[in-house]
């Protein structure tokens, strides 16, 4: 398999409205705005702000590095993470102890930049570059499926938020898990007895 250079690929981009008044440039995180509406918190997919401690669940992308900078409330390009094409190569701002290609990164409250990931973190990109510096600079980051990256943390981690006040264990994540697929499958056993009897499916 050949190995993907920076700029070469084709990356899942994302127009979006940033409602704030900084200004905003190539290489900067956003998340998307927090909505708490009556049943749960969600996030509006369309509006964005700079990273802070209530939206960091809600990681939008990284601004295309062809914005120059200027000062919001405007329209951005985003390059976003994607499921279906983990590992996408951008740059983007990061800020710390220097790290190597193995460092996790993730999103930091009230800055625009990455950093190494720390436990309560969503881990959202994994270093891609050597060579970096403990100033804020632009590195290569590839970006990762958030989902992804959270469930594995779940699952081998020694713990998880589940909510104020709360915590699960990643055994018991993995325990709920298997309980929710024996309920499916249970489910769909009923449902094939329930074709067959109306003569609508074969026994095969």
């Amino acid at each position: 398999m050949s190995q993907v250079t920076y700029g070469t690929e084709k990356v899942n981009k994302k127009t979006v409205y940033y409602a704030g008044t900084s200004v905003v440039k190539g290489g900067y995180l956003v998340c998307y705005v927090e909505n708490t509406p009556t049943g749960g918190t969600v996030s509006n997919m369309l509006t964005v702000e700079k990273p802070t401690t209530e939206n960091l669940s809600f990681f939008a992308g990284v601004v295309d590095q062809d914005d120059v900078g200027t000062a919001g409330p405007r329209f951005l390009r985003i390059v976003e993470p994607s499921k279906f094409k983990p590992g996408t190569l951008v740059k983007a701002y990061r800020t710390g102890a220097t790290g190597d290609v193995t460092t996790k990164l993730g999103v930091v409250a009230t800055s625009w930049y990455l950093a190494a990931a720390s436990a309560s973190q969503p881990q959202v990109a994994q270093q891609a570059q050597t060579g970096v510096t403990s100033g804020a600079e632009q590195v290569l980051v590839r970006l990762l499926d958030v989902g992804k990256a959270d469930v594995t943390t779940a699952l081998t981690g020694t713990g998880i938020s589940a909510g104020a006040g709360t915590s699960v264990t990643g055994a018991s994540v993995l325990v709920s898990l298997k309980a929710d697929v024996v309920v499916l499958g249970s489910a769909i056993n009923n449902i094939r007895t329930a074709l067959i009897k109306a003569g609508l499916m074969d026994i095969s």
